[in-house]
């Protein structure tokens, strides 16, 4: 790796730490403002907040600096590379009809093998994050767990019941991806070995036709209106049911508290 690709690696890593340790670093000021108290010793006065989050002015004044440095000169931006699934999508349509010999006949199993184990690990992990759902939607949809006057009680719970399937969830997302990518360089190997050991003649590559259409739809327009649809009726549903459960009326309350009191008027 050359020079200036190290420096734009070295750059965006640190300004990813940078911004995880900011993230951090405002949740436990903002739980330290919260669990100091209320109203009654001034804890959400706008005199404590600014104070408490001034610790803060000097590193964020900083990051903030360090991401215009990356974008004003080129030097420090990041060119990612072609990703490698893409790579062996591509070099897969040059795969020869047939070939001779025992190099190629090690790459052909070994390639199929490789396209067999990125199958199921995604299979795996669509099955592991369906089920997280489901048992997020267990949590969500039973209202007796939204009928407490104590908010910040039921705030705790749900965060005890949700965000563990949510953590596992992307996890095992990111565990996949990584594997992924390292089958896929494995893939990417085998098929420039297939290539190189096989005849010059490419293996046919043909589909029925509702593999075809089903491609292109889901390429095209439809499946981005679909995705949008879905998300729309998922983002109603969940406003109603907040609604009917008494939940927008408790998160006004709540509100309204917390700015009388920052402002000292609680």
């Amino acid at each position: 790796m050359i020079k200036t690709e190290k420096i734009r690696y070295l750059y965006a890593i640190a300004i990813g730490v940078f911004v995880v340790a900011m993230g951090i670093a405002f949740i436990c000021v903002a739980a330290d403002i919260y669990y100091s108290g209320g109203a009654t010793n001034g804890a959400f006065t706008q005199e404590i907040v600014v104070r408490r989050l001034q610790n803060l002015a000097i590193p964020f004044i900083f990051l903030i600096g360090a991401i215009a440095v990356g974008a004003v000169f080129p030097l420090f931006t990041v060119r990612m590379k072609p990703a490698k699934e893409h790579a062996v999508k591509l070099l897969s349509a040059k795969i020869p009809s047939g070939g001779e010999g025992e190099e190629y006949e090690r790459a052909e199993k070994n390639y199929k093998k490789l396209h067999n184990l990125r199958l199921y690990i995604w299979s795996g992990e669509c099955a592991v994050l369906l089920g997280c759902t489901v048992a997020v939607l267990v949590y969500m949809l039973n209202t007796s767990h939204f009928l407490s006057e104590n908010i910040t009680g039921e705030i705790f719970a749900m965060v005890k019941n949700v965000l563990p399937w949510i953590a596992v969830a992307f996890v095992t997302l990111i565990g996949v991806a990584v594997a992924n990518g390292y089958i896929a360089g494995r893939q990417l190997k085998e098929l420039k070995a297939l290539v190189k050991y096989g005849n010059r003649e490419p293996r046919e590559h043909g589909e029925p036709e509702w593999i075809e259409k089903a491609k292109k739809a889901l390429s095209g327009d439809i499946a981005l209106w679909v995705a949008r649809g879905i998300v729309f009726v998922v983002a109603v549903t969940f406003i109603i049911l907040g609604i009917v459960n008494g939940g927008a009326r408790d998160v006004l309350i709540k509100a309204i508290n917390i700015c009388t009191e920052c402002i000292g008027l609680g």
